[in-house]
């Protein structure tokens, strides 16, 4: 059973205590920390942004607050369900239905329309037909394009692209929505209109957790991590 936004507001939506990610320890290859010993608690309902430069580790700690990896030692616990003894069925089923995920690639299908791109992103949450076209049109709706809903999703422009991205993220009713630099192949424009919208988001009452290199868009956020050299420091961290 999945964790509504209210169940956990005011709550935490990740707490990690002790968690470090080792890479090549056990296969012949000199062991690499990507993570080390990262304890921080991240608000529910909050912006959190996560910055830090290329190989500091931040990818690595997306990774595991989406469980599509797991810590080499410690805990992360999401919306107070500890995952360090989950079952991979029982992982794969929280990352469907409470999370959800935003990457600097669009991953659209060019040549379908934008409806059907965001009615794609209900299909992994089990949503039948009808209720994954009428929640697209309401995430549509959300993210300020119902008019280009009949148009082929190559004909947008990037930030298009990315709130069409976000939108069919949305389907299902995600309570935390993790974003990998989806500012990146945008322009500054573009790119603060997007970090605009997660702010909408946030604001009612969505986590968002974003990753980023840049400064100026980590500093949009309501909460900030730093990654570096794998260690990760400011707001929550123990």
């Amino acid at each position: 059973m999945s964790t509504s936004t209210s169940e956990v507001a005011g709550g935490s939506a990740y707490e990690l205590d002790g968690v470090g990610k080792v890479y090549g320890a056990g296969r012949g290859e000199a062991p690499f920390a990507a993570l080390q010993d990262v304890s921080v608690r991240i608000p529910a309902g909050a912006f959190t942004t996560v910055v830090g430069p290329s190989g500091s580790g931040k990818s690595t700690l997306l990774a595991l607050l989406g469980l599509l990896d797991q810590p080499s030692s410690g805990c992360v616990t999401i919306a107070g369900r500890a995952t360090d003894r989950m079952r991979e069925k029982d992982r794969c089923v929280m990352r469907a239905r409470q999370l959800a995920f935003v990457f600097q690639a669009f991953h659209l299908m060019p040549h379908r329309t934008v409806l059907d791109n965001v009615m794609l992103g209900g299909l992994y949450r089990g949503l039948d037909r009808s209720q994954r076209r009428d929640q697209a049109w309401a995430q549509l709706a959300r993210v300020g394009l119902t008019a280009k809903a009949a148009n082929r999703a190559a004909t947008l422009s990037g930030g298009e692209r990315q709130r069409i991205a976000i939108a069919r993220s949305l389907l299902g009713s995600p309570q935390i929505l993790l974003c990998d630099e989806p500012t990146g192949n945008l322009d500054t424009t573009n790119g603060t209109a997007v970090v605009s919208l997660l702010t909408e988001l946030s604001d009612s009452g969505l986590t968002v957790v974003l990753v980023t290199h840049d400064e100026h868009i980590a500093a949009m956020g309501d909460h900030r991590l730093s990654v570096l050299d794998g260690r990760v420091s400011g707001d929550g961290c123990g």
